[in-house]
């Protein structure tokens, strides 16, 4: 008959002490590779030609400090700003929301492994005031970074009122649909129309990038597949801006977006295609987006 010795008090202690230091290495490890991934994306984000770009209007990104608050800046957090690093102007346009239980949520390893804002698509959003006067003009040149986590009807992930007075008629641009990443306003208080052939896809990662050339308003998702279309009214960055939903802009609460915003780019001109490139190159480095 054989005989089993049951573990030592000691032994067992032995054991339980090398579990937790393997426990606390992967965990110390996985830290480690976080804080790595985020110092590489902010050394990216000081030596990007974003502010090299002549006409920057606002940029939003989530890695430096300065992008939040610190004790907004931690996982799970909701955000009540964020802020504009933009470094050419001393004129900086946040975006806000005053109502706590309307605030996207920081999560920290969302996108590449790094921070991003996550919008729950029933009621969160941000805003700004609209933009300095200086910056209204004809032509802009828009990218976004997100992720969107529905393929539903429509979610707005940036929409500006504009056109002639009044404007409570006139909404948006960047809208999510199922058949295309944007619509714009048909006439006033008329429908919507925009490019098909843009399905967003569940989880998908895309950097849209919009130019606008006098009328034509040309689409890039990823850096590739460009469409275009007229677009008979221009924004008025002097106006209200939503991000994550239209309530600012359509005065309603509408079409929120369910995802996350990892970076927003303004520029007041239609860049060049050399320009834009630079800009999407630059994004899809950081974010991981092949373009």
């Amino acid at each position: 008959m054989k005989h089993f010795k049951a573990f030592s008090l000691i032994e067992l202690s032995i054991v339980i002490l090398i579990i937790g230091i393997l426990v606390a290495g992967v965990t110390q490890s996985s830290r480690l590779v976080r804080q790595m991934a985020l110092s590489s994306a902010r050394s990216l984000t000081i030596s990007s030609p974003i502010p090299s770009i002549a006409g920057l209007v606002s940029w939003y990104e989530p890695t430096l400090d300065k992008s939040f608050d610190e004790a907004e800046a931690s996982d799970n957090s909701t955000v009540s700003k964020w802020y504009d690093i933009n470094p050419t102007s001393s004129s900086k346009i946040d975006l806000i929301q005053t109502d706590a239980t309307r605030r996207p949520t920081y999560t920290s390893n969302a996108v590449n492994g790094l921070p991003s804002l996550k919008f729950n698509g029933s009621n969160t959003y941000l805003q700004s005031n609209g933009f300095i006067p200086e910056h209204n003009t004809n032509n802009f040149s828009l990218f976004i970074v997100s992720v969107n986590f529905e393929n539903v009807n429509i979610r707005a992930l940036f929409c500006n009122r504009f056109g002639p007075a009044p404007y409570n008629s006139l909404r948006g641009f960047v809208i999510y649909s199922v058949n295309a990443i944007y619509s714009v306003p048909a006439g006033t208080g008329g429908g919507w129309n925009g490019p098909s052939g843009f399905v967003t896809v569940n989880g998908m990662k895309d950097i849209v990038s919009l130019v606008r050339d006098n009328t034509n308003l040309n689409l890039y998702r990823n850096g590739a597949n460009p469409i275009s279309t007229a677009m008979v009214y221009a924004p008025n960055l002097v106006r209200p801006t939503s991000i994550g939903g239209m309530t600012a802009c359509e005065l309603s609460d509408l079409y929120f977006f369910n995802g996350f915003i990892s970076e927003i780019i303004l520029y007041n001109r239609n860049l060049t295609n050399d320009e834009r490139q630079d800009v999407e190159k630059y994004l899809a480095k950081k974010w991981a987006i092949k373009i």
